[in-house]
């Protein structure tokens, strides 16, 4: 629950200085991101991750999804 409430405030700050920015906001559901991003909505976080790091030419997944 604490985990939920600090993301909630996190996303609101994102969102509140988008604004201010005069930004284009769009959100997207999860499964639409990960069958844009690997191909099928169910992909798991590393499928995710390993297409990321394929994308943006990186040498590895993002920390995050590599340690899970």
């Amino acid at each position: 629950m604490r985990t939920t409430l600090v993301l909630g405030q996190a996303r609101g700050v994102i969102l509140l200085a988008a604004q201010q920015a005069e930004l284009d906001i769009a959100q997207y559901a999860p499964a639409m991101i990960k069958k844009t991003v690997a191909g099928a909505g169910g992909a798991k976080k590393y499928q995710v991750g390993a297409m990321v790091a394929q994308l943006l030419r990186l040498k590895s997944a993002p920390e995050a999804v590599r340690r899970r």
